[in-house]
């Protein structure tokens, strides 16, 4: 099963039915587990779910909703006589739940997408969940170096933006490569680094103004927890960084204060 086969039965597949009744979900499943990219998109449409149930179940229909549309009905019937009139009251009352969804769907619409920040929340978690589940990858980087001018020449021929020298934050890191990863359409940059325990970090740069949600980069570096594994965002010099180890012997919360 491919990446688009295993996309078509995760977007139609509902927490209300049983994965082993659903065809392919299983492998579907599988597939999402070991590819990162379609990992990232099936988190967003869970959460995206979670979000429309949630709104959905805090939307109350206007009280005497009922009563007021089959009052306009009647009323109606009684400005314009039609020889359906003695069946409407049998047709239009079932009118009144298509009435009462097209309200919910109203508020829904003003309560999911009217406030921005739910959209750079998640943003922002999908690019911490993102850098969590690529660092515990075994990937080689595509260049062994520890001199970051290679580096930057490396990013630049594929097109990822990196600034003219690794932050201060890590100045006790050394390179010794480089990778990049996509994460929803676009490419970040990953500096593989050591430190003098040989202890393995990886460095994630991006382009904080090309950033999906800017205003929701934290203004002061943000230590997070994502699935066993810490993550360092902080922004420097136009750049998002993004700094995390699965290695026992790192310490990434050493570098919040550095």
């Amino acid at each position: 099963m491919n990446q688009e086969e295993a996309k078509a039965i995760l977007s139609a597949w509902r927490d209300m039915d049983d994965p082993a009744e659903v065809p392919g979900l299983l492998e579907a499943l599988s597939v999402a587990e070991s590819d990162s990219d379609l990992q990232d998109w099936f988190t967003r449409e869970r959460n995206f779910d979670s979000r429309v149930a949630s709104v959905i179940s805090e939307v109350e229909v206007p009280p005497g909703l009922r009563e007021r549309i089959l009052s306009s009905i009647e009323n109606q019937q009684e400005k314009t006589p039609s020889p359906l009139k003695s069946r409407s009251l049998i047709y239009f009352p079932r009118l009144i739940p298509l009435a009462a969804s097209l309200v919910v769907v109203f508020f829904v619409s003003l309560l999911l997408f009217g406030p921005p920040s739910v959209d750079a929340d998640t943003a922002l978690e999908g690019f911490s969940g993102h850098i969590s589940r690529n660092t515990k990858t075994s990937a080689t980087p595509s260049i062994a170096s520890t001199d970051y001018e290679v580096i930057r020449q490396h990013f630049n021929s594929v097109g990822v933006g990196s600034p003219p020298s690794l932050s201060p934050r890590i100045d006790d890191l050394q390179p010794t490569g480089a990778d990049t990863t996509e994460w929803d359409g676009l490419i970040l940059g990953i500096v593989h680094l050591q430190n003098d325990q040989s202890a393995e970090f990886r460095l994630f740069i991006f382009s904080s103004q090309k950033f999906p949600e800017p205003e929701s980069l934290p203004a002061n570096p943000s230590l997070r927890d994502e699935e066993g594994i810490r993550v360092l965002i902080w922004t420097e010099t136009d750049y998002v960084y993004g700094l995390c180890s699965k290695d026992a012997q790192a310490d990434v919360a050493a570098y919040v204060a550095q």
